[in-house]
This record gives structure tokens, sequence and C-alpha cells, in this order.
């Protein structure tokens, strides 16, 4: 749920906790007292004796969960197959879930295991849960997470939100012309080079978004960009900046594009705009500054 969702219910005194279970083995994790993160799921459950063996948890290859202890699982009933695709040899139940577990010990949920997205290194990462979370952030109004079987890292083309980000630059007395000048604002792109970093602390190494460029205009559903219900269209976005994908898994830190638009009147016309690319994880932080500049 977004964060500030949570803060409003809190602000009215329901105090709202992330938990995670399952059907088959039950409630597994959950915030405990008055300490609560939004990102987390909780720190595990104590089990009664009563009720059976301390809970187990590991973290496959894969990045998916098992579990053993507790309830336990017993099966589906009348369902010996489906039974044994949840139950590895050893006795865990396979949850199915994509998960990481922070420092401190909390559980980070991701997805389910058939919806992580591989990269050409055979690591599995979490599109949905990276963009999720980005979109949380007040100054996006929305992205796209790039990387697949041919790509060797995570990156994000981002549409930044222009109202929010306008009334950001008035009050630190920046100036701007357009949505694609504020765009590629130095200090635009700082901004978010730190709203895509505190993602990244959430997820493991392989899985962090390394490098994002900041869409040079708005995305228009008269354009193609965008479905009716707002919705982007990934492949046609994908093509239609090709040549800025091509500069974020290059190494390039910019690129020239020439974008075809339609005006509010009906006219077309060519939108040419340099476009800068810049880097998150992985890279120096003294570079990332020689960039911004």
């Amino acid at each position: 749920m977004a964060p500030d969702v949570f803060r409003m219910f809190h602000a009215m005194g329901v105090k709202l906790r992330n938990v995670y279970g399952a059907t088959e083995v039950g409630l597994l994790t959950a915030h405990m007292g008055e300490s609560y993160k939004l990102e987390t799921s909780g720190r595990w459950m104590q089990v009664n004796p009563v009720y059976g063996d301390p809970l187990e948890f590991r973290i496959a290859e894969d990045g998916e969960l098992h579990v053993r202890g507790g309830s336990g699982f017993g099966g589906y009933f009348r369902k010996p197959d489906k039974t044994a695709e949840a139950q590895t040899r050893d006795g865990w139940y396979a949850t199915g879930d994509a998960v990481s577990m922070t420092d401190d010990g909390e559980l980070v949920f991701f997805d389910r295991v058939k919806d992580m997205r591989h990269l050409c290194n055979g690591h599995s990462y979490p599109p949905q849960f990276i963009e999720t979370r980005l979109r949380y952030s007040p100054f996006i109004k929305d992205l796209m997470i790039l990387g697949d079987q041919t790509r060797p890292f995570v990156a994000a083309l981002i549409n930044i939100d222009m109202e929010v980000l306008s009334r950001w630059v008035e009050e630190n007395q920046l100036s701007f012309s357009t949505y694609t000048d504020l765009s590629q604002k130095p200090e635009i792109l700082e901004l978010i080079r730190a709203e895509v970093e505190r993602i990244n602390m959430l997820l493991p190494e392989g899985s962090r978004v390394r490098r994002f460029a900041n869409f040079p205009k708005e995305l228009d559903p008269d354009e193609g960009e965008l479905t009716r219900s707002r919705k982007l269209r990934r492949a046609f976005l994908e093509e239609r900046y090709a040549d800025l994908v091509e500069a974020i898994y290059g190494g390039d830190h910019s690129v020239d594009l020439e974008i075809a638009v339609t005006y509010q009147d009906g006219r077309r016309g060519v939108l040419r705009v340099h476009v800068a690319v810049t880097d998150v994880e992985g890279a120096p932080r003294t570079a990332r500054k020689q960039h911004a500049a």
C-alpha cells in the first residue's frame, strides 16, 4: 500500500501493519508493537510449541521462499500432484513467492516467482516491485523498467511529474521553460537519482536499477505512448526510444534524439532534444556529480 495511505490511517489512529502469510502454512511474519516499516512485512512469528516446531525459512537460488515448522503443511485435499509441487523432498513448503531479508531480519515481499524477469546473466528481479515503489515518489508520474534476457542490468525510463516538480523548482528558486527543460535539469536528475537509490536499498545487488533517463516529453495517449486508461504501451515505447535505450546500455552519458510529435492543434513536428543518462548503483558518486554538472 502507498506510504501516504498508511500515514493517513495512522493520523486517524488506525495503526495499520503489514503482515505476510500463506493459506497453507498460516501467518509467518508481522510487525510487532509500535515499530513498523512500510517497505517490509515484519519479523518472523514465534510458534507456541503446542502447535508445532519453530518456524524455519530459507531462500532458494531463484529467490523463492521455502518454509517449514509452525502448523505445517499437510497437503491439498485429494490433490497429490499439487501437493508434491508445493513440497520439496526434505519437507519444506515452497511458497512460490520471491522475497529477500533486510539486514535487521525483516521480510521484503517482491512478487510471485513466475512473474520475475531474468537478465542475461540468469539473475531474476521483480520489475513490478520496483515500478510500484518508485511510483510512490511524488516526483515520478510513471516509469518503465528495462532489463530482460538480452540485457546485463536493470535500468529505467522515467516520466517525471511536472506539476509537483514545477512547484519544487520554484521553491528552490530555479527556473525552467518547458517539460523537456525541466526533465533534463541537473537538479531534477539528482532528485530522481536519490529516489531510485532509496528503492535500491530494498533490493538485492543484482536487482538494483543501475542507470536511468527521464523521458524528454510528457507521455501522450494521442501519440500511442499510453492507452486511453493511461497504461504504458511498453513495446511501442521501447521502439520509439530505442536510441535512448541503447545509450543506457551502451554506457553513454547522453544521447541526441529526434522524436515525432503531434501538437494539440493537430500539427505534426519533430522534437530534437539532448537527453542525459544518469548512473545510480555501481557508479562512483564523483562520476555522478560530474555528470549532473
